[in-house]
Formats: structure tokens, sequence, C-alpha cells
């Protein structure tokens, strides 16, 4: 064959479709055995012990003796529960993006966001459920009463608060404008990026709003203990509240992210008719920074180690490693 001379393969229309459908469901159910194995595992002393170790090292949380069968249960019943809705969502990102269906929902930029927003939701929904479910005395019949309110300032570090505020402000702000930018007089939107801006300004209004209920869930998690009994059951009680709570405002930065990263590159739409480079370059430039952002964000955050703030403001006689 002659170095000049090339090829090409035709492949049928339904052959690939019907390769990547097989290739989704391969993946589904990898994901599915893997969340099932999981799941037996909760039931495992070996794999609740290493639990209840992982758990201790990274919030630097001592754990008495006395208190790890009743630990062990309340972990493992949170794990359960975000499998579950780790299931659940599968279930919820399957019939979105069902590929085999004759009439899929298409919400356009929206739906990958909705997807991920309901995953998200739906496993931290899980988590909060499995732990709800565990609340048990520890035990021991000595407890401690809380001397003084604890709020959201020392159950989150502020790092991550001031992440899902502004991608609450961001998730709010940004479809509103691209809702308010195609519906000017003149405005030639593509159908796409109409489809996309009522569920985008929804999801950020849900976003929103799980930001401001933030103070109050706080309240209502640690007044109700996760654990029973004396200082430790109570310093781990707070440190179980303020892992939900971080989930929640992980749960709010990403989808709030996401949407606000979406309608910011929708919004090249406003250049005028004719302006295709400038647009182009717009979605580029913002998906660019979006990614930067992204790993700054992420560096950011794991320098800070917030998950130790429980540790450090409330509880420090009970770190394992002193600082």
């Amino acid at each position: 064959m002659s170095p000049h001379q090339s090829f090409s393969v035709d492949i049928p229309t339904d052959v690939f479709f019907g390769a990547l459908t097989a290739l989704v469901a391969i993946g589904m159910g990898a994901i599915a055995a893997t969340v099932i194995v999981q799941f037996v595992a909760t039931w495992q002393a070996s794999a609740r012990e290493k639990m209840v170790n992982r758990y201790a090292l990274r919030l630097n949380l001592m754990v008495a003796e006395g208190m790890r069968p009743a630990l062990e249960h309340q972990l493992a019943m949170r794990t359960r529960g975000g499998l579950l809705g780790a299931m659940a969502a599968l279930g919820v990102i399957v019939a979105i993006f069902l590929p085999w269906s004759s009439a899929p929902m298409n919400l356009g930029l929206a739906s990958s966001i909705i997807s991920v927003g309901s995953a998200l939701m739906l496993t931290q929904l899980g988590t909060i459920i499995g732990g709800a479910l565990a609340r048990r005395a520890a035990p021991t019949t000595e407890t401690v009463a809380r001397l003084h309110l604890v709020g959201l300032a020392e159950l989150v570090a502020p790092v991550e608060r001031r992440m899902a505020a502004v991608a609450a402000a961001l998730a709010v702000g940004l479809p509103t404008l691209l809702l308010v930018i195609i519906t000017l007089p003149g405005a030639d939107a593509p159908e796409a990026i109409a489809r996309s801006a009522p569920p985008l300004a929804i999801v950020g209004l849900g976003a929103g709003s799980l930001y401001l209920a933030l103070p109050r869930i706080a309240r209502r998690l640690v007044s109700r203990r996760a654990l029973l009994g004396d200082a430790g059951a109570l310093a781990w009680s707070d440190a179980l509240a303020a892992q939900s709570l971080r989930d929640l405002h992980w749960l709010v930065a990403t989808v709030g992210g996401l949407v606000g990263f979406t309608a910011l590159q929708a919004l090249g739409v406003a250049f005028p008719t004719g302006a295709e480079a400038a647009t182009m370059v717009w979605i580029n430039l913002i998906g660019y920074l979006g990614f930067i952002g992204l790993l700054l964000v992420i560096v950011i955050v794991l320098a800070r180690s917030p998950e130790r703030h429980v540790q450090r403001t409330l509880w420090p006689e009970f770190a394992i490693v002193a600082k």
C-alpha cells in the first residue's frame, strides 16, 4: 500500500449506538456491583473496624474502646444509607440519559447538571436518613450536657462555607441573568440554550435555598445527638453532624458551581448575530477559567484540612495528633 493511500471504516449507526448502549450498561452494572459489595461489607466486623479507624484518623478524633460498638453502628448505618441513595441516584441518571428510549428527557445543557445534583442529593439524603435511624445510646450511663450553643461556624470550616456561599450566589444570579438576556426583544438564542435556561434557574434557586437553610439544618442536627454518653461521645456526635453539614456544603458548591459555569458559558449567546468567533472565544475562555478555578478550590481546601475543623475548634483535648 502506498504511504499516501488511506482507508476508512464505515460503522453503521445502529451498530455504533448498540455498542455505546452496551458499554453504558456494562458501566452501570459495574457501579451497581461495587455498591452492593460495599453495602454487604458494612456487616463485616473487620470492615467496620477499619471504617472507624479510617474515619478517626481523618477527623483526628480519639475513639474510646467502650464507644466503638455504637460508633461502628452509626458509621455503618450512614454508609448503608448513602449507598442506597447512590443506587437510587443511578436509576435517576439512567432515566435522564436513557439511550434506548423513544422520547428521552431533553433538558438541554441542564440534563447533566440535574443528573449530578440528583445523584449527590440522593446519596447525601440516604446518609442523613441512615444516621438518623442509627441514633442510639452509647454503652455508658454517663451523659454530658452541652454548656454552650454550637453553630455552623464551629462545625464547618470557613473555606467550605465561603465556597458554598460563592457557588450559591453564582447559581442564583447567572441563570437569572441568562433568562433576562434570552427574553430581551431581538434575542435569538439557540433552541438548546432557550430550553436549558429555565431548568438551570430552578436548580440554581434550589441550591441557593439549600444554602440559606444550612444554619437551621445545623441547629437541628446538633440538637439530636448521634451518640449519648461522655464527652468523647459528644465530640463524635458533633463530628458526625459536621460531616453531614460538610456534605451539604459540597452539594451546594458542586451543583451551584456547575449551574453557574454552564449559565456563564451560555451567556455567549448575548453576542450579536454574526459574532460566532467572539462566542467561541468566550465559551473556551470560560471553560479554561472554570477548570483553573476548580483546581485552585481543590488545592486550597485540601491544604486547610477542613475535616478536622470540629476537633480544632471544639475538642482539642481529643486529638490523636496534637498540634
